[in-house]
């Protein structure tokens, strides 16, 4: 109470505000959100079919010099979408196939010879999901915001899911 008060900040459910200044929750409804001027733009989960809004406030920035854009994701499935389009242009800029001082990515992900049979290339699910190693390589984020008991159950609880490794012990 004392920072709002003191910075004259106003909060409800859907915004923040201070002396003509807001932060505010987008839909998922892109289509409906014409009309932005942003300056900052954060999305959550930006696999998860945000292309609309991603467009809109894409839209929204125009010309306007020092926009910032960031999100944070997992990869998830669908490979339609601002997520997957960001990642294909951050391995391009990592790859050298083209340069983009603008853009940032930071990308966690293993390298595929940790947990890739050699010759076959199948993944070998027991070095993948029982070496806490590679766990934490991918995790970067365990021990700081992510439980490592939490994410080791979650772990062992996906491998119960998998038809090909029900009923055998890792």
């Amino acid at each position: 109470d004392e920072l709002r008060t003191t910075f004259e900040i106003r909060v409800t459910h859907d915004e923040i505000t201070r002396k003509g200044g807001k932060i505010f929750k987008l839909t998922s409804q892109g289509d409906r959100q014409d009309g932005l001027n942003p300056s900052l733009a954060l999305f959550e989960e930006g696999h998860a079919g945000a292309a609309l809004v991603y467009n809109v406030v894409d839209s929204g920035f125009g010309a306007k010099p020092n926009q910032l854009r960031r999100m944070i994701t997992t990869a998830g499935h669908e490979q339609a979408g601002p997520a997957y389009d960001l990642l294909s242009q951050a391995t391009m800029i990592l790859e050298g196939v083209v340069e983009d001082f603008s853009f940032f990515a930071a990308i966690y992900e293993l390298d595929k010879e940790l947990y890739q049979n050699a010759e076959t290339k199948a993944i070998e699910w027991s070095r993948l999901l029982n070496d806490e190693s590679l766990v934490e390589r991918c995790n970067p984020m365990l021990d700081v915001a992510l439980d490592r008991v939490d994410v080791m159950r979650a772990v062992n609880e996906g491998l119960k899911l998998r038809p090909d490794k029900r009923g055998v012990e890792m």
